[in-house]
């Protein structure tokens, strides 16, 4: 979890679960239309406005760190040693989504002791979000975008390509595959920076000697 919550600040955001999440997601409640789109926001708005202690549901949302603004949110249950993402809707933070999932399993796992070990769930949705006024063929080219991402993600998908199944292990290298190389590249960029800085700072000082 370090690994992810380090990408999430160095980006601007964290990460709230269970009561914290509810009470965000009732304040803010107008924003995930928008980042769920009008089919999946209608369902998630019964189980995320619902505030429970209930071990077994896991509840996330990626926030605006200093501004609590929602951007991700994330709801799954555990039941026979298996974890459901029921919903998982991500906007604005790149690979949103895929830490969302791959919090929740880790979170699950856990809470069981070591017991639940995999992630599934419907392919239901689409990349950007599916609407009630998009065409057959567009909502079809959003589902296959989903379909593929998940895939990439390193899910194992069912034959009718309509149910996704992530283990920890393969959750576990991706992890570091994603999370742990973007979050390199980051500080390897603001090293540069100040190099090239001190060298136009030596050039400039070179020039006004010779001045």
């Amino acid at each position: 979890m370090d690994i992810l919550n380090t990408y999430l600040h160095n980006n601007g955001y964290k990460l709230v679960m269970d009561n914290e999440a509810t009470n965000i997601y009732i304040e803010n409640r107008d924003k995930f239309e928008t980042i769920c789109g009008e089919i999946i926001y209608n369902t998630l708005d019964d189980f995320m406005s619902l505030k429970d202690k209930d071990p077994d549901i896991i509840k996330l949302l990626i926030i605006k760190e200093g501004t609590e603004e929602p951007v991700s949110v994330f709801y799954g249950n555990i039941e026979d040693n298996q974890l459901s993402s029921d919903y998982t809707c991500s906007s604005q933070l790149v690979k949103g989504g895929a830490l969302l999932r791959f919090y929740a399993l880790l979170v699950a796992n856990e809470r069981s002791d070591g017991y639940v070990t995999q992630l599934t769930g419907g392919i239901s949705g689409g990349i950007p979000p599916i609407n009630d006024t998009d065409i057959t063929i567009v909502a079809n080219e959003k589902k296959e975008r989903l379909r593929n991402y998940h895939e990439k993600l390193g899910a194992t998908l069912s034959e009718d390509r309509t149910e996704f199944t992530y283990n920890l292990p393969d959750v576990m290298n991706k992890i570091n595959e994603i999370f742990v190389e973007r979050g390199g590249k980051k500080k390897r960029k603001t090293k540069k920076i100040v190099k090239l800085r001190k060298r136009n700072t030596k050039k400039r000082s070179k020039r006004i000697k010779h001045i």
